[in-house]
């Protein structure tokens, strides 16, 4: 439990970086935290997953009640007659994907670093 306590400042720093940057800022956010807390590597993809593929499901959602006709259905339609709810899974797999990665890198790259200084 006390492992996954970035998870809740990741969906934070990434959402409020999302008002004011581009879409990748996620990315760098997820890289930041994962860096400075040092959680594990599952730990680091599987929660800088989770945090922004909630936040990127949320968001979609709220924008899509917005839209007189809801952009999900059309954009599922594109997508081979796939649901609304499967469109908001979809967007926030792909944000979840890059930011796990992210989070991932930050995770190794803390390791690499401490490893280095470790040996001089």
């Amino acid at each position: 439990m006390n492992k996954l306590i970035f998870v809740p400042i990741l969906f934070a720093a990434c959402f409020v970086l999302q008002i004011f940057m581009p879409w990748w800022a996620m990315a760098i956010a997820c890289f930041a935290v994962c860096y400075v807390m040092r959680p594990g590597l599952l730990a680091a993809f599987v929660g800088s997953m989770l945090a922004v593929t909630l936040l990127w499901m949320i968001k979609a959602w709220y924008a899509d009640r917005s839209f007189d006709v809801p952009v999900s259905g059309i954009l599922g339609a594109i997508f081979g007659n796939l649901s609304g709810n499967m469109m908001y899974l979809l967007t926030g797999l792909t944000g979840g994907l890059v930011a796990g990665f992210s989070g991932l890198c930050g995770t190794w790259s803390s390791r690499i670093w401490l490893a280095r200084d470790a040996e001089n």
